[in-house]
């Protein structure tokens, strides 16, 4: 595990633009103006899509335009969480038949990652499209979508 977690730092998680802008842009702390957000940093809206889409088994290729929000925060150290990360890891071993071959090629491992974080960006999608814009402007809906397991 040490291993993957050193070398998975420096690689750059995808996501496909639009999901930027609609989940990442939306839901992270916006510091410059002041306004409550749901989460403190641009790596969170993306763990919670891909627990989503771990949790719903929903898996989509990543397709282009993308881009990034940066290193893979998520295991940097005050700014994120090593214990999502490694969570997001076991739920890779637990739902990827070949996650053992995966285990040396961090880039592969993230890819598998991105690939659930997009099928849960569309699963969100679809639930703003059905209960409206402003739904997960209230945060204890993030949570119900959670916690309301199919």
């Amino acid at each position: 595990m040490n291993y993957l977690i050193e070398n998975i730092k420096a690689i750059r998680p995808r996501i496909e633009e639009h999901y930027n802008e609609k989940f990442t842009n939306r839901y992270a702390t916006a510091r410059r103006i002041n306004q409550l957000r749901s989460f403190s940093y641009q790596w969170q809206p993306y763990a919670w899509a891909a627990i989503i889409g771990f949790i719903n088994d929903r898996r989509r290729k990543v397709e282009p335009p993308t881009t990034t929000f940066g290193e893979f925060g998520i295991i940097a150290g005050g700014k994120g969480s090593p214990e999502v990360f490694k969570s997001l890891i076991l739920l890779v071993i637990a739902n990827e038949p070949n996650w053992d071959n995966l285990i040396l090629n961090p880039k592969d491992y993230l890819k598998v990652i991105d690939e659930y974080a997009n099928g849960g960006f569309d699963y969100l999608t679809e639930v703003l499209d059905e209960k409206g814009e402003k739904y997960f402007d209230e945060f204890e809906n993030m949570v119900r979508e959670i916690q309301n397991r199919n």
